[in-house]
């Protein structure tokens, strides 16, 4: 094999490792750009989902629907967007549960979404 043979050899060896770099750098990036969008798309979910929350509320303004809400309607309005969600239980939950002074056992006890709950809960 001659110097120019080498050096063409040489060549096509330094393309194709450049080429698998670039290869493998091409599907990172296309994974890295399908976590994105599904992250936006989640994001985007939920801002809809914060926007019905809102128009259902505040939607009639100056007469808001929230101002002819009574307890019920708030639960039912609560579940209705993710914001309660219904626990069946077969006990009180502690000396504070509100349920025990509604009803007998076992009933549905509305606690608040993860989400919505402080860091100390």
């Amino acid at each position: 094999m001659n110097d120019l043979d080498q050096m063409n050899l040489q060549l096509a060896q330094n393309i194709a490792a450049a080429l698998r770099e670039m290869k493998a750098e091409n599907e990172r990036l296309r994974s890295e750009r399908d976590h994105y969008r599904t992250k936006y798309f989640e994001a985007q979910a939920e801002i809809e989902r914060l926007m019905a929350i809102i128009r259902a509320l505040f939607g009639d303004w100056p007469e808001p629907a929230i101002e002819y809400m009574d307890g019920g309607d708030v639960q039912d309005f609560g579940v209705a967007h993710r914001i309660l969600v219904p626990v069946e239980v077969d006990e009180p939950c502690g000396d504070w549960c509100a349920c025990a002074e509604y009803g007998d056992f076992p009933t549905t006890c509305y606690r608040l979404a993860a989400e919505f709950r402080g860091s100390e809960t």
